[in-house]
């Protein structure tokens, strides 16, 4: 499981999510935006529970799941 990080390049939002397969998912989220969207993260984790939590935490820090983000994490 891996928590991962898109950017909306023309809203510069970040969606923090977990997914099995980043690509399946980045395909998911791309299909239903009209806008450009990049996968500029990703956490490797060893287990489905250690990927929540690390999600959750990362989404209680910055206090929802899209955040503006004023330049690219890489």
């Amino acid at each position: 499981m891996n928590v991962y990080f898109i950017l909306d390049e023309k809203s510069n939002a970040v969606k923090i999510g977990k997914a099995n397969n980043i690509q399946e998912r980045f395909s998911d989220l791309q299909t239903g935006n009209p806008n450009t969207l990049e996968v500029i993260y990703f956490i490797e984790c060893d287990t489905v529970e250690r990927s929540e939590e690390l999600e959750k935490k990362l989404i209680e820090k910055t206090k929802k799941e899209y955040q503006k983000n004023g330049r690219k994490i890489k």
